[in-house]
């Protein structure tokens, strides 16, 4: 397992404009040191986020606990946006042409949780389709109920399209109440547009995000039998 602190340039994943390169600091969640590595594609160069099925396990981060799988490449940025604050998280991304579709979602992005069962924001990569999800346990700003279920309040599908080059970026207030918003740009084309609580009221810390490939699984078999591999490629904007 690698996990250790680094210095990424902030035009990879500006996650925020007023932040330098030398202010933003990763945590990086990966098995092997070409998990997550700077590769050439089709004459391009991109960084590449790569799980493969026989990837030593990672324990501390779920992998293989519980009779389950997860396996990840991730960047973890360390900074965390206020309640109040404005985000801007932006990234270009790109699936490859070895990419097999499947009825198993594979995770690229996201913002996590500090004790809920589903992060705020997530994309997936859901068999031939880009999923985006926003889910809090208080809805419309009402209060959580006594189990604590969260609640997909935006789900948007949008066809993939393999070896395009896709240019995410999200624009949201962090709120537990009305006053949050989230919008969504796919190339400059908006697909969401949400008022409401972008974070859950039982959520103790501030959500952060992820990107990068996570397999999950909720058996602790390898869930695509046709491929050894799953990768996303990022690219500076």
């Amino acid at each position: 397992m690698m996990m250790h602190r680094v210095l990424i340039c902030i035009s990879l994943l500006a996650l925020n404009p007023g932040l330098s390169c030398a202010e933003t600091a990763y945590d990086i969640h990966a098995p092997l040191p070409d998990s997550i590595s700077w590769v050439e594609y089709k004459g391009e160069k991109y960084q590449q986020f790569l799980v493969r099925a026989n990837d030593p396990a990672q324990p501390q981060w779920g992998d293989g606990v519980g009779n389950t799988l997860r396996k990840r490449a991730q960047y973890v940025p360390l900074h965390r946006d206020a309640l109040g604050s404005i985000k801007d998280v932006r990234f270009h991304f790109l699936i490859p042409d070895d990419w097999k579709t499947s009825l198993q979602p594979v995770f690229i992005a996201g913002a996590h949780t500090v004790n809920l069962k589903a992060g705020p924001w997530a994309m997936f990569i859901d068999f031939n389709k880009i999923w985006f999800t926003l889910s809090v346990d208080n809805p419309k700003g009402q209060a959580p109920d006594a189990v604590g279920n969260i609640f997909d309040v935006v789900s948007v599908r949008i066809p993939l399209i393999i070896d395009h080059l896709y240019d995410f970026r999200l624009e949201e207030r962090v709120a537990k109440d009305m006053t949050g918003y989230a919008k969504v740009f796919l190339d400059g084309v908006q697909i969401v547009d949400y008022k409401g609580p972008t974070v859950s009221t039982m959520e103790s810390g501030l959500p952060y995000e992820k990107f990068g490939t996570y397999v999950f699984s909720k058996t602790s078999k390898w869930p695509f039998p046709k491929e050894d591999h799953k990768r996303v490629l990022m690219r500076i904007p």
